[in-house]
């Protein structure tokens, strides 16, 4: 259940104790197509045409045995679709979101303005990444990932 929006972050050979390199689409088909079947611990991966809305991993060359593999990635969030999908990210910068949203197409709120509906969304964000960093990746890059800021449609849908 990796899903289409899942991205991969990492393959490990448990085996080996080794890194499995993501290699370009193109070099990996050269490669297929272009030498001698090998079999052998594999070294490179790529994903092909998915089954059922999750990734198939292809490996070359063509391992020799049986090897664990793990992959490692991110799958976000399925999409707020009903009432009862609950949010998975801080709460309080998704309503700062969304008012900041909402004032870029209506206008300002009793005094508050669209820049300090922004300012006040980033910095909830930027707490909230901050937070998280800290609790659970210690230091490492963190699956964190930022839309763009809120800003107003001029006019478009």
């Amino acid at each position: 259940n990796f899903g289409r929006r899942a991205r991969i972050k990492r393959v490990h050979n448990e085996t080996n104790k080794g890194e499995i390199r993501s290699a370009a689409w193109g070099w990996f088909q050269r490669q297929v197509d272009f030498t001698d079947a090998i079999n052998s611990q594999p070294a490179y991966w790529r994903l092909i045409a998915p089954i059922d809305d999750d990734p198939v991993i292809e490996f070359y060359p063509l391992p020799d045995g049986v090897y664990s593999i793990s992959v490692y990635g991110l799958v976000p969030q399925e999409d707020l679709e009903s009432d009862a999908t609950s949010v998975k990210v801080a709460p309080w910068a998704v309503y700062l979101g969304t008012f900041a949203l909402a004032l870029s197409e209506r206008g300002d709120d009793r005094g508050t303005d669209i820049g300090k509906a922004q300012a006040a969304y980033q910095t909830a964000v930027a707490d909230a990444i901050a937070i998280d960093t800290q609790n659970r990746y210690q230091g490492r890059s963190s699956d964190w990932y930022m839309h763009p800021t809120p800003t107003s449609t001029m006019g478009m849908p």
